[in-house]
């Protein structure tokens, strides 16, 4: 960095998670020169981590490592080794000489949703409109080609219920996603809110962080990534002055006709992802019921009987090339 004498040898190293706020001239050439992104860490790397810190935990035989890694993408090493403490204590507070798959499993839900909430009192019809609410999306998770890990309407943190998922083996960590999986992923999302319309004739607040991130994407998808045939591929973004993490000052690069069609066709794609998960529920309908029903009986439901369910209800995934 400029200002020190060549023979101090001093090195300054700086790290920012929000890099999108620095001042310009910090990081121009002759200040910090070099520039190293940290990615979250992918599946590979993540099962690294855990044998790092899973050296002198004392581990049932038979647990893999390999298997906890898959199902925590977009934990970092801090949430990975925070994972594993928790686990240790959750057998310890079991009286269990080692650590077990249930404690671990429970560990990646701790740390990624929060404890459960069992004490919080909600009636019988709460119970079955997240019941149907979470079945809507484990099914369409399953159609489009998610391994659903777990299903469960006991709360933890904010959430009422919730569907562990993740994306098919050979997908994890994949830095590219086509128009057709983003649309995927957003049916998957809206999943819920479509089988309460289904099945109630009726909608809840229960969707809201869907709707959010649903939105998030499709308007990623018009204004950022050239994917409505409408609009184009033009960078429709706002262009900001930051400071301190805000806009300074903002400005439209387009029109206000433009921004009313990027409105259009960002609920157009949400609209569409919507009906598809409509569609795919109404077809499975009997699947839909059968699940809601169990998990009102057991409360949860792990990936080996829901995959079990879904094939004796002859229930199909869809290929990836359909």
């Amino acid at each position: 960095m400029d200002g020190f004498e060549s023979h101090n040898n001093v090195v300054v190293i700086a790290a920012t998670n929000r890099p999108d706020i620095l001042d310009p001239a910090l990081i121009r050439s002759g200040r910090f020169d070099r520039k190293i992104k940290v990615n979250l860490p992918t599946v590979g790397s993540r099962e690294d981590i855990l044998k790092v810190h899973s050296s002198g935990k004392p581990f049932e035989k038979g647990i893999s490592l390999k298997h906890i890694a898959q199902r925590t993408p977009g934990f970092s090493g801090a949430d990975l080794e925070n994972l594993l403490n928790e686990s240790a204590l959750l057998a310890a507070r079991a009286k269990a000489k080692k650590i077990k798959q249930e404690h671990l499993a429970e560990a990646v839900e701790r740390v990624a949703m929060g404890p459960q909430r069992r004490s919080l009192m909600i009636s019988q019809k709460e119970k079955e409109t997240v019941a149907w609410h979470e079945s809507g999306h484990a099914i369409v998770s399953y159609i489009l080609g998610s391994t659903v890990h777990k299903i469960t309407i006991i709360p933890r943190a904010e959430a009422l219920g919730y569907v562990w998922n993740t994306d098919s083996e050979d997908e994890k960590d994949k830095a590219l996603k086509t128009k057709k999986e983003l649309m995927n992923e957003m049916a998957i999302c809206l999943a819920g809110r479509a089988a309460e319309k289904i099945t109630f004739n009726e909608i809840t607040n229960g969707a809201s962080s869907d709707i959010k991130r649903v939105t998030s994407i499709a308007r990623s998808m018009v204004r950022n990534w050239g994917m409505s045939d409408k609009i184009g591929p033009v960078d429709y973004e706002y262009d900001q002055e930051p400071f301190l993490g805000r806009g300074l000052s903002m400005q439209t690069n387009h029109s206000d006709a433009m921004e009313e069609e990027i409105d259009r066709q960002v609920l157009s794609l949400v609209t569409d992802s919507q009906n598809h998960a409509e569609d795919l529920l109404q077809e499975h309908k009997d699947a839909l019921d059968g699940l809601a029903n169990i998990l009102l009986e057991k409360e949860s439901i792990d990936r080996e009987d829901f995959e079990k369910l879904m094939k004796g209800l002859s229930v199909e995934r869809i290929k990836k090339n359909d």
